[in-house]
């Protein structure tokens, strides 16, 4: 390289040389001062040629040859040993822009590089997400086949993003043809460790179940089990019984969220504030306890690990307890399967994140106990007059399917909507309306239920409107009964068809 700028100097020089030599003559000889003579004419052709021959000599060695050697380099290519070291060797310019190109072409390897690992790590994780995902889906349960007569309960779960933040899953089988197991267990975690340690854990739980004589023993021994285990993992578990018969659940919360109840009387949500344990596998030396909730007909309970409550938006607050109870009353006023009221807690959750940032993985169980729905159908709709349509619809379906037209159905839809609203005054929460007709159509049995506080509608009239409404369902019904029971009333009305 220095011999390179050497020639190069030298090239300027002369062409200086060359340009100061021809501007004096040019000069002199316009000033007068000097002729040109034949001396100073050759010396002038002499650093001409010199300047020409030497301006050849410098464009052969620095472009034309090392151009000759590139173009057999590239002719030769494969042949070569080190045909990279050969170019960046090259003289002048040539070699230059090789030294140029090498280091463009370095800088490009390491974006390639760097795009290849960035691709692998994105392909490793899809990989492993997928993994999980298909781990924690395998634990899910099927819907248990119920016991013979009317369904005892209904219940639905919600799996979403498995393996982002925490593994988790839900399941329910039956220990006993008239009792039925929950749980909803979780692991935090996003490797395949953890979702194998998490069914593993359900395992577990279920032999233990199945083999002990209480759940307290089992939660217990399970416990021990996932202790024995080793590591540094643990298990956030509710696990729970449900007695199809009486109503009553059972359960042990080890590090989950808290449970939400809505008693259908009231028609809202509010937290099960027990106190809740260690999550399991963490301490050998737990001794855990069961909390018992008495269900009655239409009562809900929510579950959900801490993915849901967690989940957070833009501003980075939680979508948390009041979201959550926000969503649920919202629901329970518009009615509608578990499966349906699970979907909005879902979606409301989601808007909450925002479209841009995906859920963290949790898993939500919504269980309503059904075991007294057994004689008639019925609809549960809010203590409100816009409820009104909805009832009708409801009482005209009844009554099609069971051959009650004309004046006999007229009479009864406007019993029914006056006893509706006589129960309106009374309750806040849901009315459950229900209706019974006989298979000859002879009579139909109209019963609504709803937290009254223990007052009889048809007796306390407090005004003209309601006591003119009393007096017509007495004067057109054949029978009318009051019933209140544990924060539950009811009033029955019914009518023999002409």
């Amino acid at each position: 390289m220095k011999e390179d700028n050497m020639s190069l100097a030298l090239y300027l020089l002369f062409q200086i040389l060359i340009a100061v030599s021809i501007l004096g003559i040019v000069l002199d000889y316009a000033t007068g001062q000097r002729a040109i003579t034949p001396v100073i004419l050759i010396g002038v052709m002499l650093l001409t040629a010199c300047y020409l021959i030497f301006g050849f000599w410098y464009m052969w060695k620095n472009v034309y040859s090392p151009l000759q050697k590139l173009a057999r380099l590239t002719e030769h290519w494969t042949e070569m040993e080190d045909p990279v070291a050969e170019a960046l060797a090259l003289p002048g310019m040539i070699g230059g822009v090789a030294k140029s190109v090498e280091g463009r072409m370095e800088e490009l390897d390491r974006r390639a590089a760097a795009l290849q690992r960035t691709d692998t790590e994105r392909t490793e994780t899809h990989i492993r997400s997928g993994l999980l995902a298909d781990i924690c889906r395998s634990a899910l349960p099927r819907i248990p086949a119920q016991p013979d007569g009317a369904p005892a309960f209904a219940v639905s779960g919600a799996l979403e993003s498995p393996g982002r933040s925490a593994c988790c899953l839900y399941d329910y089988f039956f220990l006993q043809p008239e009792l039925l197991c929950l749980m909803l267990c979780e692991v935090p975690g996003e490797e395949i460790a953890d979702a194998l340690f998490l069914t593993s854990a359900q395992t577990i739980l279920r032999n233990c179940l199945r083999s002990d004589n209480s759940l307290e023993a089992a939660v217990n021994s399970a416990n021990a089990q996932l202790f024995d285990l080793g590591g540094r993992r643990s298990l956030r578990a509710l696990v729970g019984t449900l007695d199809l018969k009486s109503g009553r659940f059972v359960y042990v919360n080890a590090g989950a969220p808290q449970t939400m109840v809505m008693r259908r009387n009231q028609g809202r949500y509010s937290l099960l504030e027990y106190p809740a344990y260690e999550p399991m596998g963490l301490i050998q030396q737990v001794s855990y306890r069961t909390v018992e909730v008495r269900l009655r007909q239409g009562d809900r309970l929510f579950f959900e690990t801490s993915g849901l409550g967690g989940a957070k938006n833009a501003a980075g607050v939680s979508f948390g307890e009041q979201g959550l109870r926000t969503a649920l009353n919202r629901s329970a006023k518009r009615g509608g399967e578990p499966s349906e009221i699970l979907r909005r807690i879902v979606d409301a959750a989601a808007s909450w994140v925002g479209p841009q940032s995906p859920l963290p993985g949790f898993a939500a169980v919504l269980l309503e106990y059904l075991r007294s729905r057994t004689d008639l159908p019925s609809c549960d709709l809010p203590s409100a007059p816009e409820s009104v349509p909805q009832l009708t619809e409801f009482l005209r379906k009844q009554c099609e399917e069971n051959g009650v037209r004309g004046r006999n159905y007229t009479r009864l839809s406007v019993m029914t909507e006056e006893l509706f609203a006589l129960c309106c005054r009374y309750s806040n929460g849901l009315i459950r309306t229900e209706c019974a007709v006989a298979p000859n159509g002879d009579s139909v049995n109209i019963r609504m239920s709803a937290d009254m506080g223990g007052r009889n509608p048809l007796e306390n009239t407090d005004d003209m409107t309601a006591e003119n409404a009393a007096e017509f369902i007495f004067a057109h019904a054949d029978y009318t009964q009051f019933q209140s029971e544990d924060g539950e009333d009811s009033v029955s009305m019914a009518c023999f068809m002409a």
